[in-house]
């Protein structure tokens, strides 16, 4: 019998949305400050990339959830250029702060707001197609999937300065005298990731009503 998953037409935005980021991936690294640190930046890129596009061809990957994969990997080739720490007019961007040091980047406080902004509805649409969640289990799987994945990331960022060296961990962590960094970007991906519950809710919605819709065909 075949998958739900598999009766899906293609759709050609997720592989459209892969190869802008990549272009602009590209274009970011070209002469960079500082190569080695942009480059640890950038080790998911690929990974990611190669799945939206496999996403699109397979149908599993609709077009507005790809685009805020997009929109949010964009966002990243910009700050991984400048280190997050460094990007022009991030000390602007003071409703990120949270009480952070004077003069502080906020730039890389606002990519992880975004991280649960456009990464969850997609995590809720995958959810609804590839677990069977009903529209509530999934939007509520991807606010926790999103929590989960940051908390993660900021373990990896820690593990790092224990292997790298330390102007390099300093650099990648961008930690910026904030003692209290790593649970401010967990706060802000969480907030963004309940802000997005309107499009979490809508794209479960609307994967589970095609999976209805477009029951599987006996083998």
């Amino acid at each position: 019998m075949n998958s739900p998953r598999s009766n899906r037409s293609p759709t050609p935005w997720p592989g459209r949305f892969a190869a802008l980021v990549g272009a602009i991936t590209v274009l970011s690294a070209i002469a960079p400050p500082h190569p080695w640190e942009q480059f640890l930046q950038h080790l998911a890129t690929p990974l990611v990339l190669g799945g939206l596009w496999l996403g699109g061809r397979r149908g599993w990957i609709s077009g507005p959830a790809a685009a805020g994969v997009a929109v949010f990997f964009l966002l990243h080739a910009v700050a991984a250029r400048f280190l997050y720490s460094t990007v022009p007019g991030g000390e602007h961007l003071t409703w990120f702060s949270l009480g952070g040091p004077e003069g502080r980047n906020h730039f890389d406080r606002l990519v992880h707001f975004c991280s649960g902004l456009l990464l969850a509805p997609i995590a809720s649409e995958l959810a609804s197609r590839f677990g069977g969640m009903k529209t509530a289990w999934a939007t509520g799987f991807g606010v926790c999937l999103l929590l989960a994945i940051a908390a993660v990331y900021e373990v990896f960022e820690w593990s790092l300065t224990a292997i790298l060296n330390p102007a390099y961990a300093d650099r990648y962590n961008g930690l910026q005298g904030d003692e209290w960094d790593a649970q401010k970007d967990m706060f802000l991906a969480g907030l963004g990731a309940l802000l997005a519950l309107p499009a979490s809710v809508a794209l479960a919605r609307r994967t589970g009503s095609d999976r209805v819709a477009r029951p599987a065909a006996p083998s």
